[in-house]
């Protein structure tokens, strides 16, 4: 039933410009029924949606598979949410979810796939039961039926326009589209090449990260230590149980990477030998299936209350040298912060994952060259989205002070912290193998003796710098001062973006407990690299959990209570 409250509310809102998905996200948390929200919006005026109905799935994991432009809100246990999406898209949900389902009144379909046999969903009553030949139910405003389908993975492979006319914004074939047109009016940042407009009244719960000085603050003005995993490189590693399981291990924070323009292999500028994780005719220039895990990983971390940090490693290739791709780069992002800029929980935009330019002529990084295409992507973000914190970093810890920007506000300086490489780098990691080439007698553990390299920032000092140095708790110490001297000099937050090895050479889990202990006693974040690794090492692989030679994923419980022992400080 609506009430003058709830009307007089609806109202308010409208006329300040808020959009329909934080007026449906506010009023479900203050408990109001969808139809109730749902007449409200319709009487007040602007795109009605009319609601199909309640569907529970129970019996296991479920497929939910969007088959034109929908709007579907998500009620779960500990979590709400609004999620749009404009093409073929297959999306995990947990068992014993209730999902509140809404199409727009023209009466667009939708379909329900049971991702296993004796799983079930109940819509408005009627029980609909998953099949071994994977059929799919399919929804509409007016009616529902059983009808063959294709898997839930073929489905998501594949890219489809939207094809609602009302709300269809048409996408450009050109390899940069501009991000100029308006998105439909309470549909901001979903559709392709459209810019959201400027945001009126609040974000969402629970509000944003900000910095103040060199503290992170988290919605609620205290300061915050973010501490969790790299959910990996972009592949389906990544499960759906991994944000609350995360949450219960501690963890507040998750870095979820995103591939685009990358080889296999680093310090190149031939990418004959690797993948284009780019399309120049989709949405950022995305491949659609990338985007697709991107969407379900920031889901099910910010459904855990996790923070997240989404980063794009981008640096590979002609990057650095081709001004094209660097400007498809800028329009990327540009499209990643319209999309996501509303999401609770999105902590944060790494920009740019480990930034490794061809070298100077004296061997140093091209600091100036990373400088500068900060200078860019950073702009084109706050074009879109003037309040999420955006991360930046070196490489090498040992030039963090070189990228400094003194312009720029409400930013966070990153590095990662594979230290020494002869230690933590596999035998087949080119800079690793060069260094023990050149002085054989290092050690293969730690405590250990090894070289330092040389070449590094002369404010960048610590005992045993270029040096022959046993490398222990004390010599870790003193090259992270390095960052901590930066974040004191600056008055900046520093975040390690990765810190991790392969689990099975000698002395790495005292050498894990050594940093980790280090970072939390100087209060810095970190996410652990990585939650998962996908390949059948066992051991020998750098995950706390890892794929065994049955496609089985099992845990490695030492080095799993070792990493989030560390998370709670």
């Amino acid at each position: 039933m609506i009430t003058p409250d709830l009307l007089t509310h609806i109202r308010e809102q409208v006329s300040r410009g808020t959009s329909r998905t934080l007026i449906i996200q506010e009023l479900l948390r203050q408990g109001w029924p969808i139809g109730d929200i749902n007449e409200g919006l319709n009487a007040v005026g602007g795109t009605q949606m009319a609601p199909v109905g309640q569907v529970t799935h129970t019996g296991g994991t479920a497929a939910f598979v969007i088959t034109t432009a929908v709007m579907v809100l998500i009620i779960g246990v500990g979590y709400w949410g609004v999620t749009h999406l404009s093409s073929f898209y297959s999306l995990p949900f947990l068992k014993d979810q209730t999902f509140i389902i809404a199409t727009s009144t023209a009466g667009n379909a939708f379909a329900l796939v049971p991702d296993e046999e004796g799983s079930s969903y109940t819509l408005n009553g009627v029980t609909y039961k998953g099949s071994s030949n994977r059929s799919y139910t399919t929804f509409t405003s007016q009616s529902s039926s059983n009808v063959p389908g294709e898997t839930s993975a073929s489905i998501a492979s594949t890219y489809i326009p939207p094809l609602i006319p009302d709300l269809q914004t048409s996408i450009s074939t050109d390899p940069t589209p501009p991000l100029t047109q308006t998105c439909p009016t309470g549909d901001t940042g979903i559709y392709p090449n459209c810019v959201s407009p400027p945001p009126n009244g609040q974000p969402p719960p629970p509000g944003h990260l900000t910095v103040r000085g060199s503290q992170i603050i988290a919605p609620g003005g205290q300061p915050i230590v973010l501490r969790g995993f790299n959910w990996g490189p972009i592949s389906d590693n990544a499960q759906p149980q991994d944000g609350t399981d995360n949450a219960a291990q501690g963890a507040n924070f998750v870095r979820i990477p995103l591939s685009w323009y990358s080889s296999n292999r680093l310090d190149t500028t031939d990418c004959s030998g690797g993948a284009l994780d780019y399309d120049p005719n989709a949405p950022g220039t995305i491949p659609p299936a990338n985007l697709a895990i991107i969407d379900k990983e920031v889901m099910w971390a910010s459904s855990a209350h996790l923070w997240i940090d989404l980063v794009v490693r981008g640096g590979d290739c002609d990057f650095w040298t081709n001004p094209n791709v660097q400007t498809q780069y800028v329009t990327m992002w540009k499209f990643l912060a319209a999309r996501y800029k509303d999401t609770p929980y999105m902590g944060s935009y790494e920009l740019l994952s480990e930034p490794n330019p061809p070298k100077l002529a004296t061997g140093a990084p091209d600091n100036a060259t990373i400088k500068a295409i900060y200078e860019k992507i950073i702009a084109g973000v706050r074009s879109v989205d003037t309040v999420t914190p955006v991360v930046i970093g070196q490489y090498d810890i040992r030039f963090l002070d070189q990228i400094y920007l003194s312009d720029q506000t409400n930013v966070i300086y990153t590095f990662n912290f594979y230290e020494p490489a002869q230690y933590v780098k596999s035998a087949n990691d080119t800079r690793a193998v060069a260094v023990k080439a050149k002085h054989p007698t290092s050690s293969t553990g730690y405590p250990g003796t090894y070289f330092d390299q040389a070449n590094t920032s002369s404010t960048c000092n610590y005992p045993g710098k270029g040096q022959e140095v046993l490398v222990d708790k004390t010599w870790l110490a003193g090259l992270l001062s390095c960052a901590t001297a930066f974040r004191n000099t600056h008055n900046v937050p520093i975040f390690v973006n990765q810190i991790g090895l392969t689990t099975n050479v000698p002395g790495a889990q005292q050498y894990v407990a050594d940093i980790l202990s280090l970072f939390n006693a100087n209060t810095i974040s970190f996410t652990y690299w990585e939650y998962r690794s996908g390949t059948n090492k066992g051991s020998g692989s750098a995950g706390v959990l890892y794929l065994d030679t049955n496609g089985v994923w099992q845990t490695k419980q030492d080095w799993l209570t070792l990493v989030t022992g560390y998370f709670r400080g």
